[in-house]
């Protein structure tokens, strides 16, 4: 199986778009940058409806470069510098180790924000009874 496959079957169990619907709600009228731009963001993009979020743009070291990027999936690139001095009220993590990557969020941007508060959440929360199932394989 692919693992944009494997993506795709973690984002349906765990109901990715009624999630999405809920940020949407949440969210309402807030600037948002989703932080991730690897093949996890690629699938949430491609199969899943955002138009009810307000996204500014997609974050990720790969776009530190001189190379970068000016546009991913039609939507304008930040650098974790350039998410610094935009207009961002929430950062979405689309990656599927949130935790790790929070930290590093923590440590390279808001650290040097000063002057209001930025959201950091993951864009989708697995469900209680998958993240059970997940632990119990494991045992």
């Amino acid at each position: 199986m692919k693992q944009s496959d494997e993506f795709m079957d973690l984002f349906l169990k765990n109901d990715a778009q009624k999630q999405i619907d809920k940020m949407s709600k949440k969210y309402n009228r807030r600037n948002i940058v989703l932080y991730g731009a690897g093949l996890y963001t690629l699938t949430l993009l491609s199969n899943f409806d955002f138009s009810g979020l307000n996204i500014i743009g997609i974050a990720d070291k790969r776009f530190d470069n001189e190379y970068k990027e000016s546009e991913f999936m039609g939507y304008k690139t930040f650098s974790p510098t350039d998410v610094i001095n935009s207009e961002v009220d929430v950062i979405l993590v689309t990656v599927l180790e949130y935790t790790y990557l929070k930290e590093i969020i923590v440590n390279t941007i808001i650290s040097k924000i000063k002057n209001r508060k930025i959201e950091i959440q993951p864009i989708f929360q697995k469900k209680l009874k998958n993240k059970i199932s997940e632990v119990m394989s494991i045992i």
